[in-house]
């Protein structure tokens, strides 16, 4: 997942990414997608459940790279992995 922009107002996107190997990837459409969790609230919870948890993955793996650069021994290779 890339970003959650298309959940929360105004909806602009705020992050960048980049693939250093090919991918394969899903375009949706998002005023559908609000549209449709509107609709179905069941559909709408899941998708911000699963929005959340990865959101927490990666606010966790970003304050684990901030707190190792700037602990006084330097960046640790294994603190710096990306949790998937």
């Amino acid at each position: 997942m890339l970003g959650w922009s298309w959940l929360v107002p105004p909806y602009r996107w705020r992050f960048g990414a980049r693939a250093v190997e090919p991918v394969r990837v899903i375009a949706i459409d998002p005023k559908c997608l609000r549209a449709k969790c509107e609709k179905n609230p069941h559909l709408g919870y899941e998708l911000l459940k699963r929005t959340v948890e990865i959101m927490g993955q990666r606010l966790e793996a970003s304050r684990f790279r901030m707190l190792d650069l700037y602990s006084a021994d330097g960046p640790r290779d294994s603190q710096l992995e990306f949790r998937r």
